[in-house]
């Protein structure tokens, strides 16, 4: 395994946990390496930091996959797994439906794997795994033993690592739509169409917010997508719920989740663009009395920081002119580049120009199945803050 040395004094930061080293860091030439190839990552001094993989096509130069003299062995996907597997059984056991494998958390930088039931839903974001997935493919069915796994591309990483940007079927025959339950709520993934890996898990403990302050109560779900905050509302017991989302293939499949819970049939679906809902509910006086604002990231990069603040502080602004008074605001952001207490900075920012006093009743983020890896702060993204509104 070929050595890559950091520039002098580029250590701390790989010392204290992270598993990145930038290209700007490097000392050797990166046009020597071909994508993926495995490296032994060394201080200036010659220091082991640990084994990775290289790109010198991406500004993430060198993830690491071992730390300090661990080996990377023949069986390191194999042992990664397992220990996934086994955290995941000790923090959210008998879950249908989970994160197996995120990413760094899991000492496996650049593999997303997501469990539903008996099938699992593969992301390879890098090209050091995507060199490796049969390797990692043969590691799953020998542990997992699944029904089917498919590899799903993701457009974003593939510009980058210079991957294929097609869906491949590497394991039995994925379902369209696979139903489980969450916390007795019966919702569908549908891996092959749907976003993300077909569903958004990252929620989960997050939807629990609604039970002690749903009950009776008028709800309004933006950004909905396929409605599991409102069709959870609906389940716990609110009056009414409505799920706006701007995908018109969203809002058909939720109201197809939606008939599956006998307690959601009255849920609203409607198709239109968030801004121009609320300024028409705004104009007309409607008023909800919980309101959840779970926008996509507007905040790809360092660059979109002020504008992403900005329309997040707009967006706010909106959702609290139709929330009731004594109502509850749950506001939710998923871009890393903005941090917890600039999202709750800018979210009080909001509520002081509409003339609303806002407390912060709760706050959330990704369920545990998304574990944090502390000294790797990318491995945080999500914000949920659960807000009483005077």
């Amino acid at each position: 395994m070929q050595a890559i040395h950091l520039k002098p004094g580029r250590q701390k930061r790989i010392r204290n946990g992270h598993l990145w080293a930038f290209a700007g860091e490097i000392a050797e030439d990166l046009k020597q390496f071909e994508p993926g190839d495995p490296v032994a990552l060394r201080e200036a001094k010659g220091h082991l930091l640990g084994r990775g993989y290289v790109n010198p096509h991406s500004l993430i130069a060198v993830r690491l996959m071992t730390v300090g003299e661990e080996e990377w062995g023949e069986m390191l996907f194999e042992h990664r797994i397992t220990s996934a597997l086994d955290y995941r059984e000790r923090v959210c056991p008998n879950w249908e439906a989970r994160r197996l494998i995120y990413a760094e958390s899991d000492m496996l930088p650049g593999l997303i794997v997501d469990q539903y039931k008996r099938h699992l839903i593969v992301q390879s974001l890098t090209a050091g795994i995507e060199r490796r997935i049969d390797e990692i493919v043969e590691a799953l069915v020998k542990i997992m033993k699944p029904e089917s796994i498919l590899l799903k591309s993701n457009a974003q990483f593939s510009n980058i690592e210079g991957l294929q940007e097609t869906d491949r079927t590497l394991l039995g025959t994925t379902p369209e739509e696979i139903s489980f339950i969450e916390e007795g709520v019966v919702y569908t993934a549908r891996p092959q169409d749907g976003q993300k890996t077909g569903f958004y898990l990252d929620q989960r403990l997050n939807r629990g917010m609604l039970k002690e302050i749903v009950t009776d109560k008028r709800v309004l779900d933006l950004f909905s997508y396929t409605g599991a905050w409102g069709i959870r509302a609906l389940v716990e017991g609110a009056s009414e719920a409505v799920m706006v989302d701007s995908s018109l293939k969203a809002i058909e499949w939720g109201r197809v989740d939606a008939s599956k819970n006998p307690t959601a049939s009255n849920a609203l679906f409607i198709h239109a663009d968030v801004g121009d809902f609320l300024d028409d509910a705004i104009s007309k006086g409607e008023r909800f009395d919980i309101v959840i604002l779970d926008p996509p990231s507007f905040i790809k990069s360092r660059k979109g920081v002020s504008k992403g603040i900005a329309a997040y502080r707009a967006l706010n602004r909106k959702a609290l002119k139709v929330v009731s008074r004594g109502g509850y605001l749950i506001s939710c952001a998923c871009s890393y580049h903005l941090d917890r207490d600039s999202h709750l900075t800018l979210i009080g920012e909001a509520a002081r120009r509409e003339g609303r006093k806002i407390r912060m009743v709760r706050s959330g983020g990704h369920s545990p199945d998304h574990p944090i890896l502390p000294g790797h702060p990318e491995t945080e993204y999500l914000k949920c803050w659960l807000l009483n509104c005077e």
